[in-house]
């Protein structure tokens, strides 16, 4: 060999062995939720067929690299090792072989970039575990590297158009499994998997695991495939990806160095001869280092590094991962979106469905893996250098949702767009959606709302209407027979319909409620979890509890808001997707957010009480938000029946708080979600409670739908529910039930349509069938519920004997009566007993109960003018009344008050709406009229109450502003400077002003409004979100002054800075000391020393055109401007370069005052006139006042009359209960009253103080602490 040859192949290794590194370093670990759906993914296990003498026979060298389907070695696109293993090489080579196409042409091949970059937070060195690729493939698809323009390209790409995402669909997986390799039989399982995929097929598959980068070596001389690059062993990390091709039973490696090769030997010494023990054979793996890595880059690994503990050089959980494909998949129902956002991971996308098409919100919904708060803080499609790449087009498949739509019958179809931007930093629009109709040819039906701006931190709906005529699937099964108690019980469930195969599932649950109670007052043992951040504790409990299926005598308390039934560590440092967590680990979750804390110091901590009756788990902690800290106390109390409830103290605004709340089995399957809310922020106690279903634990469905249980008792009769799903992912659901004598069915009567809605009293009929071969005599039944908002009214029946296969029919058996206070979607879980001679059958069933959900709209001010309220007008007021819940709401009415003394109103202040339908929204008018002298920016407080019959009461308040206010200072500066002084400039010039740090969503309630951004270097950055707030601001006849040091020159330029027609020159650096006014303007005459921060500056300030703008402030050379004003005729602005902080006053009128004064006055602003005392004066005086509020005692309710009246002072709860009269038909005189209210009786809650006079109504909300 020459030494050049020699020096090449050693730079080559060298380069290599750094590559290497810089992947050791930056990928050493599996995240967290990655390793715990791995951990948790269903095992495929060696068939019996496989361990028989029958089983086929194993080639001893196999390297699936060498078919077609496999897809030639590639260089993985920065740290997506994950998505080039799982990608690039496994779904790349299991779906060309489902539909025998070769692997060397872009059509056949799949990007890595197209997963990672959904999941990178747009970081280019961050990794992305191999599952979210598979779950993103699984969910939506992915485009071939010829849609997608290449394999990797930049890591913050997002790709643009609808036929792109539809081309993705056809490409799906259906399955992950995992093989635990450890033993001989995993062993096998994996090589009978890569050989004919564990099923007989012509070819295997390929199989991908985690482990460290590799650390090479050769084979060695004398030994088959000599001198080949082998992996001995593993080194100590997880962190990349690799894809096992195929196999060597030959190649040899010598690990205890006694000279031989041997599989029979102890060469560990722990007194067992296993696959640890092996020095012979190894499988076959491909990297993504491209083509110059080791063996044109492949490698071998000693079979011994399977069953190897990882710290002894073994792989990650000794486990591998395949994958089943669907070759022939097509997507029948998708929606295609055009969006608009500036902040991608402030976004979340949902489709979701209704039979009904009255509905205003889903009844069922799916998401995504994708656009799913996902990508980083950056446009859409990912370039923020490029406007247009704000914009993006998708498509999303959502045939599963046909699995809620009635065959033939309309169905209303919902895509959601939720922002969670509690900062208020960004925005976006709905431009275009509508829904694709494959199933009948692609018909394209468009939304009509287009254009639509995203409701800010919130959720953006709009739905269309469509039919469809489709295949459905429907199990055929009528009823199970009866079981032998204590034996295993087998039937054969069957379905037709759809698209074969079909996947079965037992779906085990809880049934979910909420409503408002009591904070319970839990003051046990304080327990100390083994870390205040992301750390658990462990707590024995007085009882066994049941939790799907499985029973607990001890329970695992995380800080981070969730309850476990083992100590598996909650990985927190690598933890990157919570829902992951939940949905494949058995827990409770009451607010799973990995950002909470302990914070000792304010008293956080963790409390347990408990008996045999119950078991109580508080935390008291914070929340580490975007905005701050925010303090948290909630409690679990866990019952010995399974039942679980969650309570939530002074839990306000739970949209602006991530959570996750609900129970799940830990199966990615079978768990619940409880969605508070989406309408309205939940304010008082909230209670969400889970009461398990009569359900077994022992219950199995195959592939095949073949169902086998092993009954506990032979008193129950259990429910079980079946989930069979299609090819297509469409499914439907039947719940049976299992028992040894009795079954049951029953239908209900309400109303008049049969519907349980609120104060109804429903009457059901049972049908009651003896399914074993034996007479049952005397058998009557009882049906049972405890619950605040039923009442029984007849709950026995007797039935006498009912011979075997005999059907009684019970007409009108059981009948009772809902509260009208129910909440709306209530689930009512009833228990059935059924008695007879010789046994006792027990079982459970669910209702579920409707009611309205009343809510105030946006009330509408019709001036025929410009849609505000100013000083001397007369004009309506309109105030919509939507009802958001399920019944409809009966006899609604609305009250107005306001003791503002410039608002009168015309008439009543009574609204009428009558009857609202569920989804419906109802509108009234009244008039009004402002007072001459009303001061702009006086805002009227309103209180406003809605009742419906019977007894329904809410009450909700709302201010108006008239005309303008006058000023708002915004002050963005990080220093602080101007913004200080110029509010107490404004202050002396007794100008009314309201003083923040950001732009306001609707800054037009302002007339002026004074931007403040900072002289030095450091100052704050107008972006993009905020320019366009402003420019919209001026668009509506606003006015705006705005001071930067650097605004003008060197940061970026926004929509809003070319509308003060300034331009800019550059200079030297020069000292700036001195500032004057110009003749001719509303600064003739002044003249400043200057001492800001930053007295020098390096370019000046120029009006464009001359015309309109005109220079108002320079320095000592006249050209120089330092401010530029510019009146538009629609609005007027004026920039500034100085810090208005920095001027020194001299003699008048070179005061900052009278300078602020010009300006204002410029502005249209009267500054001399409008006084702060004038504005206090004419502020708000409620009619009720309450202080304390919160009280622990007592409190002090203060109530002002205008003229002498007779009053009824009064407490009600929330639901509308009256709790006590405080005054009763009392005449006072006018003027200011005051009457204690001491209540030590009654819970912690927010109540309601009503005020009754003659013609008005006020209430105020009063808070019970301790």
């Amino acid at each position: 060999m020459s030494k050049k040859l020699h020096f090449t192949i050693l730079f080559t290794i060298i380069n290599l062995f750094i590559y290497a590194q810089e992947f050791q370093f930056k990928s050493t670990k599996i995240p967290a939720a990655d390793s715990i759906y791995l951990i948790n993914l269903p095992q495929l296990k060696l068939p019996d067929f496989y361990k028989s003498p029958d089983a086929p026979l194993l080639p001893s060298v196999l390297d699936n690299s060498e078919l077609p389907y496999f897809r030639p070695i590639f260089m993985q696109d920065g740290w997506s090792c994950g998505q080039a293993a799982s990608i690039g090489y496994n779904f790349t080579y299991e779906i060309n072989r489902a539909r025998n196409v070769a692997g060397n042409t872009s059509v056949n091949q799949y990007p890595t970039q197209f997963a990672f970059n959904f999941y990178n937070d747009g970081i280019y060195d961050q990794g992305v575990g191999y599952f979210y690729s598979f779950d993103l493939l699984k969910s939506n698809g992915t485009p071939n590297v010829y849609d997608y323009g290449g394999m990797g390209g930049s890591h913050l790409r997002w790709l643009s158009g609808y036929d792109k995402y539809y081309n993705g669909m056809f490409n799906r997986v259906a399955d992950m499994y995992s093989i635990y390799v450890g033993d001989e039989e995993g062993f096998l399982a994996l090589k009978y998997w890569l050989y004919d995929h564990l099923n007989g097929s012509p070819d295997g598959g390929v199989a991908n695991f985690y482990s460290d980068v590799p650390a090479l070596y050769n084979l060695p001389p004398g030994t088959p495939e000599e001198g080949k690059f082998v992996v001995p062993l593993w080194g100590a990390y997880n962190g990349h990806a690799m894809t096992i091709i195929g196999w060597n039973d030959s190649i040899r490696w010598d690990y205890n160095n006694d000279g031989q090769y041997t599989n029979h030997i102890d060469i560990n010494g722990d007194g067992v001869v296993n696959m640890k023990d092996w020095e012979i054979g190894g499988m076959k793996f491909a990297n993504s280092w491209g083509e110059d890595w080791a063996d044109s880059g492949f490698c071998y690994m000693m079979y011994k590094t399977l069953a190897e503990e990882k710290f002894d050089g073994g792989i990650w959980n000794k486990s591998v991962h395949i994958i089943n494909v669907k070759g022939d998949y097509s997507p029948k129902l998708t929606f295609k979106v055009t969006l608009k956002h500036n902040s991608r991971h402030k976004i979340k996308v949902i489709a979701g469905v209704s039979a009904d098409t009255t509905d205003v919100w889903p009844a069922h919904t799916m998401d995504f893996a994708l656009f799913n708060y996902q990508g980083g803080d950056h446009y859409m499609q990912g370039n923020d250098t490029i406007n247009q790449h704000k914009t993006i087009i998708f498509g999303l498949d959502i045939t599963p949702l046909l699995s809620f739509v009635n065959n033939g019958e309309p169905a209303k179809f919902f895509l959601q767009i939720h922002e969670h931007d509690p900062g208020d930093e960004a925005t976006g629009d709905l431009i275009y959606f509508a829904l694709m109709d494959y199933i009948n040819g692609g018909q394209e039906i468009a939304c009509p709302d287009t254009d639509v701006p995203l409701i800010e931190n919130g959720y953006t709906t709009l739905a269309v209407i469509h039919t469809l005529t489709f295949d459905d699937i429907i199990i055929e099964t009528e009823e199970l027979p009866a079981f032998i108690p204590y034996q295993q019980f087998t039937c054969q469930i069957t379905a037709t319909g759809g698209t074969e195969p079909y996947n079965w599932d037992i779906l085990t649950g809880y049934s979910e409620n909420q409503f408002e109670d009591n904070y319970p007052d839990i003051l046990g043992q304080q327990i100390i979890p083994n870390s205040s951040t992301s750390g658990y504790v462990t707590q024995a409990i007085g009882f066994s509890f049941p939790f799907y299926g499985e029973n607990h005598d001890s329970i695992t308390i995380h800080t981070d808001g969730f309850l476990m039934f083992n100590e598996i560590k909650y990985p927190t440092p690598y933890q990157v997707d919570d829902m992951l967590l939940f949905k494949y680990e058995p827990m409770a979750a009451l607010f799973l957010n990995q950002d909470l804390k302990i914070n000792a110091s304010a008293g956080d901590g963790l409390w347990y009480e408990g008996d045999e009756n119950f078991a109580a788990f508080r935390w008291i902690v914070t929340l580490v938000g975007e905005n701050g800290e925010y303090p948290l106390d909630f409690t679990a109390i866990l019952y010995p029946d399974g039942r679980i409830e969650y309570y939530y103290d002074n839990f306000e605004n739970p949209e602006y708080l991530y959570r996750i709340t609900g129970v799940s089995n830990g199966d990615g399957i079978n768990y619940e979600i409880a969605e508070f809310s989406n309408l309205l922020p939940t304010e008082s106690q909230q209670v969400v409670t889970y009461t398990p279903q009569n359900y077994l634990s022992s219950m199995n469905i195959n592939d095949d739908g073949l169902l086998t249980v092993f009954p506990e008792e032979n008193n129950k009769i259990y429910n079980i529910t079946i989930r069979a799903t299609d090819y297509n992912n469409i499914s439907t659901e039947k719940t049976y039930q299992l028992s040894d004598g009795i079954v049951f069915y029953f239908s209900v009567v309400s109303g008049d349509d049969n519907r349980i809605d609120y104060g109804e009293t429903p009457v059901l009929s049972f049908i009651v069938k003896n399914i074993s071969n034996q007479p049952i005599y005397n058998v009557s039944f009882d049906i049972q519920i405890s619950d605040p908002f039923i009442s029984m009214l007849d709950s026995t029946e007797y039935i006498g004997t009912v011979n075997p296969g005999q059907t009684i029919n019970l007409a009108d058996a059981i009948s009772f009566s809902v509260d009208t206070n129910v909440p709306d979607e209530y689930d009512l879980s009833f228990s059935a007993i059924f008695n007879s001679l010789n046994n006792l059958w027990e079982s459970k069933f669910n209702l579920t109960a409707y009611s309205p959900i009343l809510i105030m709209g946006t009330p509408i001010v019709d001036d025929n003018d410009n849609g505000k309220l100013d000083p001397g007008e007369t004009a309506n007021l309109i105030i919509p009344v939507n009802n958001y819940g399920h019944s409809t709401a009966n006899g609604v009415e609305g009250y107005l008050n306001t003791v503002d003394p410039y608002i009168t109103f015309n008439g009543s202040g009574q609204f009428i709406y009558g009857n609202i339908p569920k989804g419906g929204t109802a509108c009234d008018t009244i008039n009004l009229t402002v007072a001459d002298n009303t001061p702009l920016g006086h805002l009227v407080y309103f209180d406003f109450g809605i009742t419906a019959l019977p007894d329904f009461m809410i009450y909700e308040s709302f201010d108006l502003l008239i005309g303008r206010f006058p000023v708002l200072i915004v002050d963005m500066d990080p220093e602080l400077l101007s913004g200080p002084v110029i509010k107490s400039t404004i202050e002396e010039l007794n100008v009314s002003f309201d003083y923040e740090n950001y732009i306001p969503n609707e800054p037009d309630v302002y007339q002026n409004i004074l931007v403040v951004l900072g002289r030095k270097l450091g100052q704050h950055i107008l972006t993009e979100v905020e320019g366009q707030k402003l420019a919209d601001f001026l668009n509506a006849g606003g006015n705006i002054y705005m001071e930067g040091g650097v605004t003008w020159f060197d940061d970026p330029q926004t929509v809003v800075h070319p509308m003060f027609n300034i331009e800019t020159e550059a200079i030297t650096w020069t000292l700036n000391d001195s500032v004057f006014g110009i003749n001719e303007t509303f600064t003739e005459g002044m003249e400043f020393g200057y001492a800001g921060t930053m007295p020098y500056y390096n370019y000046y300030l120029a009006p464009v055109p001359v015309a309109l703008a005109f220079t108002i402030l320079h320095g000592i050379e006249e050209e120089h401007g330092f401010a530029v004003a510019f009146d538009n005729g629609n609005y007027k602005t004026i920039g500034s370069t100085l810090d208005f902080s920095g001027l020194d006053d001299g003699l008048p009128p070179s005061t900052k005052k009278n300078l602020m004064a010009k300006i204002l006055e410029f502005f249209g602003v009267d500054g001399v006139i409008t006084s702060e005392k004038c504005k206090s004066s004419v502020s708000h005086q409620p009619v009720l006042l309450s202080f304390p509020n919160p009280f622990s005692g007592q409190t002090t309710i203060n109530f002002n009359l205008a003229e002498e009246d007779k009053i009824n002072l009064s407490i009600y709860d929330i639901h509308g209960n009256k709790i006590t009269t405080i005054i009763s038909e009392k005449k006072f005189p006018a003027g200011l009253h005051s009457v204690k209210w001491e209540e030590n009786n009654i819970t912690n809650g927010i109540y309601i103080c009503h005020l009754k006079t003659k013609e008005n109504i006020s209430v105020i909300k009063i808070v019970k602490t301790n």
